[in-house]
């Protein structure tokens, strides 16, 4: 949805972002990021039209020779209102992980998707919704957030630790209107469960109808 205002627009978020300090990495680009704690992450961009392993391939390369020690590969795939990843994804994202990505990012389908643990690395097939301007009256409300530990070995390896879920709607709103300030739901609630049964893969509701 980067050009849903144009090539202004897209010019304007990219400006108002810099002012910020925001880092943001664009598509079939990569960008270093050190966190607060000096782990440096580095982040690979792609969408489902240009996928291209040999060229994340060496993306991953560069950017473990530049410092990375967390790679975090942002991709926008897979259909929109299903709850479950293609297999072609699930295969594709195996390769990537084997390629020397640990976290995969993925968005498009505007609905949460299960988490799949593969080879030492997260993939995340869609988290759904947060702040989507594009959706005033979201058919489904729900979200996360991710909390992902990172561990430094003594031998200065990083590996993944434990992932903590933080399920969510996407408004503080609860009639259906969205004004954009996500709030989390309450442990004991329905709404609670159901989000944790899309991360998980136990989810059985039926995808949503596009258009």
């Amino acid at each position: 949805h980067s050009l849903d205002y144009g090539r202004n627009g897209y010019a304007s978020t990219k400006a108002t972002l810099e002012a910020a300090e925001m880092p943001y990495v664009e598509k079939q680009s990569t960008l270093l990021y050190t966190t607060e704690s000096g782990l440096i992450i580095g982040i690979y961009a792609e969408e489902y039209t240009a996928m291209d392993l040999d060229l994340l391939k060496r993306s991953v390369a560069e950017l473990r020779e530049q410092g990375a020690e967390l790679i975090v590969y942002a991709v926008h795939w897979g259909v929109e209102g299903h709850f479950y990843p293609q297999d072609h994804q699930i295969e594709y994202a195996h390769q990537v992980i084997d390629a020397g990505v640990d976290i995969i990012y993925g968005t498009h389908p505007h609905v949460l998707q299960h988490i799949e643990e593969y080879n030492g690395g997260s993939i995340y097939y869609s988290l759904a919704n947060f702040t989507f301007g594009g959706n005033t009256w979201p058919r489904d409300p729900d979200t996360a957030v991710l909390q992902q530990e990172v561990i430094l070995g003594s031998d200065g390896s990083i590996k993944l630790g434990k992932l903590t879920i933080i399920p969510c709607r996407v408004s503080s709103a609860d009639t259906g209107l969205n004004n954009y300030q996500p709030t989390p739901y309450a442990p004991d609630s329905e709404e609670y469960a159901r989000v944790l049964s899309k991360l998980d893969g136990t989810y059985t509701g039926s995808d949503l109808p596009i258009g």
